[in-house]
């Protein structure tokens, strides 16, 4: 970026987010000097095309809200271009309306500055659980606004962010520990527990707002090479998961903490409460997920068999845990967390083991989105609702085929749709079972699940459905399947709640589409 003198872009006209946008937006003033844009409403491309426009010899663009920083690509700008925060920018701002004009002076020198997103959780992150109540994410690593290797028509170097980042991260860390400790003197879920153990705990918002992130969110924190190779005490498990509250099973955990060093080490044991989560707002969307968790303040408290342990070299002890969970709404289904906090007394470092669970009864959540079903003749492209008259032509010299676009309000292990005719005798099955699905977004336009029947069924499964993923459930024999003769049929659709047992009706949660009249 050349020095230069720093000018304002927005001339007033429009909203400041559409600064740019449109080049009579754009004040005179900035040509020969570096223009100041604030980002929104249009992309970075148009707002940067318009700026080189006008004569600018730079552009500085800053945030509209604040958020971490963001790295942007764009092709063939121009002009140089920096991004920085809305905090920045908006002093930039007030001081170029002072009657002082503004000179920027660029320097090639590296700085290393603080920032208050540093170790924050990113945005685009996963939350967990799994859809079985497992510990997931289990760690987190550095993977935004990471400087690294590009092919070289991308420019060999730049900015990239994802799993694609974080994953070598980790991946270095374990062998660095491998390396130091032996490749046959360590178990690999030792080696799992000792990250997870001493990975350090992140907050929501920014580094300093003093709440502790979920660990649905951060897993057990951030990884810590260093403490993890050197310190020599262990806790097993190092995760948990205290399910749900549909019976008094999940109550009471058992950790056991181990002195592998020489020296004796002492800790105190505390609950060290997270934020929680929420994946629904039921006054308004019901039980169709959001997309995004909103944080609440609920916390749980947990009860130890001893608030404090003292091991010899080599000793090993159980704890014995139990919660109490947030006396909240069972309905609203919020998910509580923490860190079960071993704070050293003695010459040692601090570790941790994440614990999450959920208020409420996972089985009771709706499955089907039956108002959002919708059933389509591809024959006549004329959509209906599940409980009209669809008719489907056996003569035509292009049979139709019905399409049930389907819209899952949380995940299922098996979907199945069975066929009855019209005296409501079942006859078999109208497609094969899908196995493995996961729920809609609520601002999901398009069901990800369109199942198509096609005139035939069959009699029986001829596989274990339980037996395959996904991806390696087999397909059904052609000549298993059987053409259906004229009349009035109907598909039950069939969602296998969440820990339901697939042989008990009453674990399934079903809807009737129809009557299919066939000619």
């Amino acid at each position: 970026m050349p020095d230069g003198h720093l000018a304002i872009s927005y001339n007033g006209k429009g909203s400041l987010a559409s600064d740019a946008c449109l080049p009579e937006f754009i004040s005179n003033h900035i040509q020969g000097k570096i223009a100041l844009v604030k980002r929104g409403d249009c992309n970075f491309s148009t707002k940067i095309t318009h700026i080189a426009s006008k004569g600018a010899i730079g552009a500085i663009v800053y945030d509209h809200i604040d958020e971490p920083p963001t790295a942007i690509r764009l092709n063939n700008a121009s002009i140089p271009v920096y991004v920085i925060s809305l905090q920045d920018g908006q002093f930039l701002f007030d001081n170029s309306k002072k009657p002082q004009t503004v000179f920027l002076k660029f320097s090639i020198s590296t700085l290393l500055l603080k920032s208050k997103y540093a170790t924050v959780v990113s945005a685009f992150s996963s939350v967990g659980p799994t859809a079985e109540l497992d510990f997931k994410p289990n760690i987190a690593a550095v993977g935004q606004l990471i400087y690294s290797t590009l092919p070289s028509y991308l420019g060999s170097w730049g900015m990239k962010q994802g799993t694609s980042m974080a994953c070598p991260y980790v991946a270095g860390s374990i062998a660095l520990y491998l390396e130091y400790h032996g490749k046959n003197k360590t178990s690999r879920n030792q080696v799992h527990q000792k990250f997870q153990n001493f990975a350090l705990e992140t907050s929501i918002d920014n580094n300093t707002s003093g709440f502790l992130d979920n660990p649905l969110s951060q897993g057990a924190g951030i990884i810590q090479v260093y403490d993890t190779i050197l310190e020599a005490t262990h806790v097993t498990p190092s995760e948990i998961s205290f399910n749900d509250t549909f019976t008094a099973n999940y109550r009471t955990r058992n950790l056991t903490i181990t002195n592998y060093g020489l020296d004796s080490v002492c800790y105190q044991i505390v609950n060290n409460v997270s934020v929680s989560l929420s994946s629904y707002n039921r006054s308004i969307l019901g039980y169709a997920y959001l997309g995004s968790t909103l944080k609440t303040f609920n916390y749980a408290k947990l009860e130890f068999s001893a608030d404090q342990v003292l091991l010899l070299a080599g000793q090993s002890q159980t704890i014995q845990v139990i919660v109490y969970v947030p006396p909240t709404d069972p309905k609203v289904h919020i998910m509580y967390g923490g860190f079960i906090q071993f704070k050293s007394q003695s010459h040692t470092k601090d570790l941790h083991v994440p614990y999450f669970g959920i208020v409420g009864n996972q089985r009771e959540l709706p499955i089907l989105d039956k108002d959002g079903c919708k059933i389509q003749n591809n024959a006549t492209n004329t959509t209906y609702d599940i409980s009209e008259s669809i008719v489907y032509d056996l003569t035509s010299s292009h049979p139709s085929s019905v399409l049930i676009h389907l819209k899952l309000l949380a995940p299922t292990l098996v979907l199945k749709g069975e066929l009855f005719n019209s005296t409501r005798n079942i006859l078999g099955y109208a497609f094969p079972p899908l196995v493995y699905l996961q729920r809609d977004f609520v601002n999901d336009t398009n069901p990800r699940l369109p199942v198509v029947w096609s005139g035939q069924y069959f009699k029986s499964i001829p596989y274990d459905v339980l037996a395959y993923s996904e991806e390696s459930i087999p397909e059904v024999p052609q000549e298993l399947y059987i053409t259906v003769k004229p009349g009035n049929y109907s598909i039950k659709m069939s969602a296998l709640k969440q820990f339901g047992d697939i042989k008990k009706e009453q674990d399934w949660e079903s809807f009737i589409i129809g009557p299919l009249i066939v000619i």
